[in-house]
C-alpha cells in the first residue's frame, strides 16, 4: 500500500465520524506521481481489468468501511421500524448507515417513487406530489452519537402522507409536540405563557385549515388546566389566551353562519346538486351543533363567563343562530330527499323518456311547496324548478352527437334534435297543466304568481339552438 493510501486509512480510523472514506483520501492530497500507485493500491485487479473507475473503486470501499463502523443493532432498530414492505437494497442501506454514523446527516427520508421503487436520501427531500407515503428519521441533536442505548430518546420518526401533509402535521402537533412544550415547566413564566398563547393561536389555525379541506368546520380546544373555573378566571393571562380562542370560533362560525344566509345559487346546476349542497350543510352545522355541546367547550364558557368576558355574548349569539341553521338544514334535506329517485331517472333517460317522468317531480315539488317549513318561499320553489329545466337541457345534450352532426350520420342527427325539441315543448305543457291544477286547488303558494320567463328561458333557448341545428343539418342533405 502506498504512503497516500495507508495516510488515508489511518485518517478514516482516527476519525470515525468522518462520512466518508473518500473525504479521507481527498485530504491526503496525493502529488501527481502517487496518483497512480494509488489506483493500484486501491483498486483490486479484476476491476481493473473490468475497467472501473477509480471513483467507483473508492466509493465501494467507501460503503464497505461505514458498513463495518456502524453497529448492526442500529441499522436493524431502523429497518425494524421502517414502514415499507420492500426490502433494503445495498444503495438504501448506505443512505442509512450515513445517518446513524454521521454527525452532519441528521435527517433520513425513505420514500416510494412514481415508480414503486424505494428511495432512501440524507440530503434531499422530495416534493410530496412525488410520493404518496414519506417516512422521516430525525436526530434530535447533532452533538450526541447513537448508540443502541440512546438511539429511542435521540431520534424521531413518522409518516407523512402526500395527500395529507396537514392531516400529518396536524397530528404531530397534538400528540408530541404541543404536551411537550405545555408541559414544560423549566422556561420562565413570562416566556411560557407567550409561547402558550402563539401556540394556540397556531393550533387554531391549523386545526381550522385542515378540517376545511375537508368541508368541516372543528373548534380547536385549547389544553390548560381548567378544573378550577374560578381559579382559572383570575389568571388574566389564561382568559386572554381563551378569549383569543373564542374570537378565533366567533370567526369560524360567523363564515358558516353568513353561508348559510346568503346561500349561492348553484347556477346551471340540477335538484341533486341541490339535494348534495343541502346535506354538506347538514353535516357541517350539526358537527358544529355537536362540538357546542362538548363539556370542554363549556368548561371554556364558563371561565369566560366568571371572568365576565366581552366577547362571550356575540358567540352565544352566533352558536343559537348555528342550533336554528342546523334544524333549517335537516328539514331541508329531508324535503328535497323525495327528489332524488325520479331526478337520478331522468338524468339515466333519453329525451323521449323524460316527459313520463316529469309529472310525478312536480307532485313531489308541491308537496314541498305546501309541507316544508323552510323550503316554501315562491322564490325558492321557482329555483327548484329552475333546476328542473337544467336537469332536462343537460340530458338533451347528451342526445346530440357532434360526429353526426357534421356528416357522419345526419338523418340521425336530425331525429335526435326533434327529440330534444318535443321534450323541452312537453316539459312546458306539463307544467301548465300542473299550475292550473295549483290554481284550482287554491294552494298558499301561487305558481302562476311565478316568472315563466326565468323558469324557462333556457329551455327556450335550448329548443332555439336545436331547432337552428335542425335547420344546418336539413341544408346539408339538400346541398350536400
Amino acid at each position: 500500500m502506498s504512503e497516500v493510501a495507508a495516510k488515508a486509512a489511518d485518517e478514516v480510523e482516527a476519525k470515525p465520524e468522518a462520512s466518508t472514506i473518500l473525504d479521507a483520501i481527498k485530504g491526503a492530497e496525493p502529488t501527481p506521481e502517487e496518483e497512480g500507485k494509488t489506483e493500484a493500491a486501491v483498486m483490486p485487479s479484476d476491476e481493473k481489468a473490468d475497467g472501473k473507475s477509480v471513483e467507483a473503486a473508492v466509493k465501494e470501499a467507501d460503503q464497505k468501511a461505514v458498513a463495518e463502523t456502524v453497529d448492526p443493532e442500529l441499522v436493524k432498530w431502523v429497518t425494524d421500524h421502517v414502514i415499507f414492505k420492500t426490502e433494503l437494497k445495498e444503495h438504501q442501506l448506505s443512505q442509512l448507515r450515513q445517518f446513524l454514523i454521521s454527525k452532519e446527516c441528521r435527517k433520513l427520508v425513505l420514500y416510494q417513487n412514481d415508480d414503486g421503487e424505494l428511495c432512501a436520501s440524507v440530503n434531499v427531500i422530495p416534493p410530496l406530489e412525488s410520493s404518496k407515503k414519506l417516512q422521516y428519521f430525525l436526530k434530535v441533536s447533532s452533538a450526541e452519537v447513537l448508540t443502541t442505548d440512546n438511539i429511542n430518546s435521540q431520534t424521531l420518526h413518522g409518516v407523512i402522507s402526500g395527500d395529507e401533509t396537514m392531516d400529518s402535521l396536524m397530528k404531530m402537533m397534538q400528540g408530541m409536540y404541543v404536551p411537550t412544550f405545555l408541559g414544560n415547566k423549566s422556561w420562565p413564566d413570562s416566556v411560557r405563557k407567550e409561547f402558550a398563547g402563539q401556540l394556540h393561536r397556531f393550533m387554531a389555525s391549523l386545526v381550522d385549515a385542515t378540517n376545511q379541506k375537508k368541508g368541516k368546520t372543528i373548534l380547536y380546544l385549547p389544553e390548560e388546566d381548567l378544573s378550577n373555573p374560578l381559579e382559572a378566571a383570575r389568571d388574566k393571562d389564561l382568559v386572554q389566551r381563551l378569549e383569543a380562542t373564542l374570537l378565533h370560533w366567533t370567526k369560524q362560525i360567523k363564515e358558516v353562519v353568513s353561508g348559510s344566509d346568503n346561500m349561492q345559487q348553484l347556477e346551471g346546476k340540477g335538484p341533486l346538486e341541490e339535494i348534495q349542497q343541502w346535506s354538506r350543510r347538514d353535516k357541517d352545522l350539526s358537527g358544529i351543533k355537536n362540538q357546542l355541546e362538548q363539556p370542554r367547550l363549556k368548561e371554556i364558557l364558563d371561565v369566560l363567563q366568571f371572568a365576565k368576558s366581552s366577547y362571550l355574548t356575540r358567540f352565544k349569539n352566533l352558536a343559537a343562530r348555528i342550533h336554528k341553521g342546523s334544524d333549517e338544514a335537516k328539514s331541508n334535506l329531508k324535503f328535497l330527499s323525495v327528489l332524488k329517485a325520479p331526478c337520478e331517472k331522468v338524468a339515466m333517460s333519453t329525451p323521449e323518456k323524460i316527459p313520463s317522468i316529469l309529472p310525478k317531480i312536480l307532485n313531489l315539488i308541491r308537496m314541498i311547496a305546501t309541507l316544508s317549513p323552510n323550503y316554501s318561499s315562491a322564490e325558492k320553489i321557482a329555483n327548484l324548478l329552475l333546476k328542473v329545466s337544467h336537469l332536462i337541457i343537460v340530458q338533451c345534450k347528451k342526445n346530440i352527437n357532434l360526429n353526426n352532426l357534421f356528416g357522419a350520420n345526419v338523418p340521425q342527427c336530425i331525429e335526435a334534435l326533434k327529440e330534444n325539441s318535443k321534450c323541452c315543448s312537453e316539459w312546458r305543457k306539463i307544467y301548465d297543466e300542473k299550475v292550473a291544477a295549483v290554481e284550482r286547488a287554491k294552494d298558499k303558494i301561487r305558481w302562476k304568481k311565478f316568472d315563466d320567463g326565468t323558469i324557462f328561458a333556457q329551455i327556450e333557448a335550448f329548443k332555439k339552438r336545436c331547432n337552428d341545428l335542425r335547420e344546418v343539418c336539413e341544408g346539408q342533405l339538400q346541398f350536400a
